[in-house]
Protein backbone atom coordinates (compact mmCIF):
# COMPACT_ATOMS: atom_id res chain seq x y z
CA UNK A 1 0.00 0.00 0.00
CA UNK A 2 2.03 3.18 -0.55
CA UNK A 3 2.64 5.67 1.93
CA UNK A 4 1.20 8.79 2.69
CA UNK A 5 3.29 11.38 1.86
CA UNK A 6 1.52 13.96 4.28
CA UNK A 7 1.99 11.77 7.24
CA UNK A 8 5.48 11.52 8.76
CA UNK A 9 5.38 7.49 10.16
CA UNK A 10 9.31 8.24 11.44
CA UNK A 11 8.25 10.41 13.99
CA UNK A 12 4.33 10.30 14.95
CA UNK A 13 3.14 13.23 17.74
CA UNK A 14 2.48 10.01 20.02
CA UNK A 15 6.00 9.03 19.86
CA UNK A 16 7.10 12.84 21.06
CA UNK A 17 5.03 12.89 23.55
CA UNK A 18 6.30 9.76 24.88
CA UNK A 19 10.17 10.63 24.34
CA UNK A 20 9.50 14.75 26.00
CA UNK A 21 7.30 12.72 28.99
CA UNK A 22 10.39 10.55 29.42
CA UNK A 23 13.34 12.92 30.12
CA UNK A 24 11.10 15.06 32.21
CA UNK A 25 10.73 11.75 34.31
CA UNK A 26 14.48 11.70 34.02
CA UNK A 27 14.84 15.28 35.38
CA UNK A 28 12.61 15.47 38.00
CA UNK A 29 15.04 13.05 40.44
CA UNK A 30 17.82 15.40 39.91
CA UNK A 31 15.71 18.63 40.90
CA UNK A 32 14.59 17.00 44.01
CA UNK A 33 18.02 15.63 44.79
CA UNK A 34 19.46 18.89 44.28
CA UNK A 35 16.78 20.42 46.02
CA UNK A 36 16.96 18.20 49.49
CA UNK A 37 21.14 17.78 48.90
CA UNK A 38 21.95 21.50 49.19
CA UNK A 39 19.10 21.86 51.78
CA UNK A 40 21.14 19.09 53.94
CA UNK A 41 24.49 20.79 53.39
CA UNK A 42 23.92 24.55 53.78
CA UNK A 43 21.47 24.64 56.26
CA UNK A 44 22.55 28.10 57.41
CA UNK A 45 23.68 30.15 54.24
CA UNK A 46 25.41 33.63 54.89
CA UNK A 47 24.99 36.75 53.13
CA UNK A 48 27.58 39.59 53.97
CA UNK A 49 27.55 43.33 53.33
CA UNK A 50 30.06 45.70 54.34
CA UNK A 51 29.34 49.33 53.98
CA UNK A 52 32.41 51.63 54.93
CA UNK A 53 32.36 55.05 54.33
CA UNK A 54 35.23 57.11 55.98
CA UNK A 55 37.19 60.80 55.48
CA UNK A 56 41.04 59.78 56.05
CA UNK A 57 41.13 61.71 59.72
CA UNK A 58 43.10 60.88 62.14
CA UNK A 59 43.75 57.57 60.11
CA UNK A 60 40.24 56.43 60.63
CA UNK A 61 40.21 56.13 64.50
CA UNK A 62 36.37 56.80 65.24
CA UNK A 63 37.79 57.29 69.30
CA UNK A 64 40.77 59.67 68.31
CA UNK A 65 38.39 61.38 66.08
CA UNK A 66 35.60 61.95 68.61
CA UNK A 67 37.91 62.90 71.26
CA UNK A 68 39.20 66.05 69.29
CA UNK A 69 35.60 66.51 68.18
CA UNK A 70 34.88 66.99 71.74
CA UNK A 71 37.60 69.89 72.09
CA UNK A 72 35.78 71.73 69.63
CA UNK A 73 34.31 74.98 71.41
CA UNK A 74 31.30 76.86 69.61
CA UNK A 75 32.32 80.66 69.31
CA UNK A 76 35.49 79.98 70.57
CA UNK A 77 37.41 77.80 68.14
CA UNK A 78 38.49 78.78 65.16
CA UNK A 79 38.89 77.61 61.70
CA UNK A 80 43.14 77.68 62.21
CA UNK A 81 42.40 75.78 65.11
CA UNK A 82 40.38 73.30 63.68
CA UNK A 83 43.54 72.80 61.17
CA UNK A 84 45.72 72.10 64.48
CA UNK A 85 43.71 69.94 65.89
CA UNK A 86 43.78 67.69 62.58
CA UNK A 87 40.28 68.98 60.88
CA UNK A 88 41.36 69.18 57.84
CA UNK A 89 38.24 70.57 55.68
CA UNK A 90 40.05 70.91 52.24
CA UNK A 91 40.03 68.23 49.84
CA UNK A 92 38.95 65.23 51.93
CA UNK A 93 36.74 62.28 50.77
CA UNK A 94 33.29 61.49 51.74
CA UNK A 95 33.03 64.79 53.37
CA UNK A 96 29.85 67.17 52.03
CA UNK A 97 30.91 70.86 52.30
CA UNK A 98 27.73 73.27 51.72
CA UNK A 99 28.16 76.79 52.01
CA UNK A 100 25.08 79.86 52.36
CA UNK A 101 21.83 78.93 51.93
CA UNK A 102 22.36 75.35 50.98
CA UNK A 103 24.09 74.55 54.26
CA UNK A 104 21.01 76.07 56.20
CA UNK A 105 18.69 73.97 54.02
CA UNK A 106 21.13 71.01 54.94
CA UNK A 107 20.35 71.36 58.47
CA UNK A 108 16.73 72.98 58.69
CA UNK A 109 15.04 71.73 55.39
CA UNK A 110 14.13 73.77 52.70
CA UNK A 111 10.66 74.57 53.63
CA UNK A 112 12.34 78.14 55.83
CA UNK A 113 13.91 79.57 52.96
CA UNK A 114 11.03 78.68 50.44
CA UNK A 115 9.22 82.01 50.90
CA UNK A 116 12.29 84.41 50.80
CA UNK A 117 12.19 87.50 49.29
CA UNK A 118 15.32 87.49 47.20
CA UNK A 119 15.01 91.76 46.65
CA UNK A 120 14.04 92.21 50.24
CA UNK A 121 16.49 89.75 52.19
CA UNK A 122 20.02 90.67 50.20
CA UNK A 123 20.93 91.69 53.96
CA UNK A 124 20.21 87.95 55.06
CA UNK A 125 21.58 86.42 52.42
CA UNK A 126 24.97 88.19 52.25
CA UNK A 127 25.13 86.95 56.34
CA UNK A 128 24.33 83.63 55.55
CA UNK A 129 27.12 83.46 52.30
CA UNK A 130 29.47 83.40 55.50
CA UNK A 131 28.69 80.31 56.57
CA UNK A 132 30.18 77.11 55.54
CA UNK A 133 28.94 73.93 56.99
CA UNK A 134 31.25 70.59 57.08
CA UNK A 135 29.91 67.03 57.30
CA UNK A 136 32.26 64.21 58.51
CA UNK A 137 30.95 60.87 58.59
CA UNK A 138 31.95 57.39 59.76
CA UNK A 139 30.64 54.65 58.56
CA UNK A 140 31.60 50.75 59.56
CA UNK A 141 28.74 48.57 59.51
CA UNK A 142 28.67 45.05 58.38
CA UNK A 143 25.48 43.46 57.88
CA UNK A 144 25.03 39.69 57.98
CA UNK A 145 21.85 37.73 56.77
CA UNK A 146 21.42 34.00 57.94
CA UNK A 147 18.83 31.59 55.88
CA UNK A 148 18.39 29.38 58.39
CA UNK A 149 16.04 26.41 57.02
CA UNK A 150 13.42 25.60 56.99
CA UNK A 151 11.88 29.06 57.45
CA UNK A 152 13.84 31.73 59.88
CA UNK A 153 16.02 34.11 59.02
CA UNK A 154 18.63 35.83 61.55
CA UNK A 155 20.18 39.60 59.99
CA UNK A 156 22.99 41.03 62.22
CA UNK A 157 24.28 44.84 62.12
CA UNK A 158 27.02 45.79 63.62
CA UNK A 159 29.05 48.65 63.72
CA UNK A 160 29.64 52.39 63.97
CA UNK A 161 27.70 55.00 61.57
CA UNK A 162 27.87 57.98 62.56
CA UNK A 163 27.89 62.06 61.83
CA UNK A 164 30.19 64.93 63.16
CA UNK A 165 28.42 68.76 62.06
CA UNK A 166 30.65 71.71 62.25
CA UNK A 167 29.49 75.23 60.98
CA UNK A 168 32.20 78.10 61.05
CA UNK A 169 31.26 81.67 60.09
CA UNK A 170 34.27 83.48 59.09
CA UNK A 171 36.61 81.84 60.82
CA UNK A 172 34.60 81.41 63.88
CA UNK A 173 33.01 77.56 64.70
CA UNK A 174 29.64 78.64 65.50
CA UNK A 175 27.56 75.06 65.70
CA UNK A 176 28.96 71.83 66.44
CA UNK A 177 27.37 68.66 66.50
CA UNK A 178 28.08 64.51 66.87
CA UNK A 179 25.74 61.98 66.21
CA UNK A 180 27.25 58.72 67.43
CA UNK A 181 25.46 55.59 66.12
CA UNK A 182 26.76 52.27 67.26
CA UNK A 183 24.47 49.39 65.15
CA UNK A 184 24.39 46.23 67.78
CA UNK A 185 21.00 44.39 66.42
CA UNK A 186 19.54 41.01 65.80
CA UNK A 187 16.54 40.56 63.77
CA UNK A 188 14.62 37.35 63.07
CA UNK A 189 12.20 36.70 60.54
CA UNK A 190 9.97 34.04 59.80
CA UNK A 191 8.63 33.21 56.41
CA UNK A 192 6.64 29.37 56.11
CA UNK A 193 8.82 27.14 53.97
CA UNK A 194 11.40 30.29 52.85
CA UNK A 195 14.23 28.40 52.85
CA UNK A 196 13.36 26.08 50.79
CA UNK A 197 11.38 28.09 48.42
CA UNK A 198 14.51 30.23 47.88
CA UNK A 199 16.41 27.40 47.31
CA UNK A 200 14.25 25.65 44.56
CA UNK A 201 14.98 29.01 42.85
CA UNK A 202 17.93 28.94 42.68
CA UNK A 203 18.55 24.90 42.05
CA UNK A 204 15.83 25.53 39.52
CA UNK A 205 17.62 28.15 37.25
CA UNK A 206 20.42 25.58 36.76
CA UNK A 207 18.39 22.40 36.11
CA UNK A 208 16.53 24.50 34.16
CA UNK A 209 19.93 25.20 32.07
CA UNK A 210 20.60 21.72 31.95
CA UNK A 211 17.42 20.76 30.73
CA UNK A 212 17.61 23.17 27.98
CA UNK A 213 20.79 21.74 27.16
CA UNK A 214 19.42 18.27 27.11
CA UNK A 215 16.94 19.17 24.57
CA UNK A 216 13.50 20.28 27.06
Amino acid sequence: MPRDKGHNNNNPPERQYRMKTRKIACWTPVIVATVFLSSGCASVRKKTVHQRVVTGLYDNQLDVLTTNFSRIKERKTTRTELEKMGFTLKNVPNMKVLEGVPAFEELFGKEGFRNLDLEKSVDILRELGLFTLYKIPYKDVTTVSDRIYMNRQKTTVKGPDSMFTIIVRDELVVYSKKNLLFNDTVEQRKRILGGPIDLIGEAGGAVSAGMKAGGL
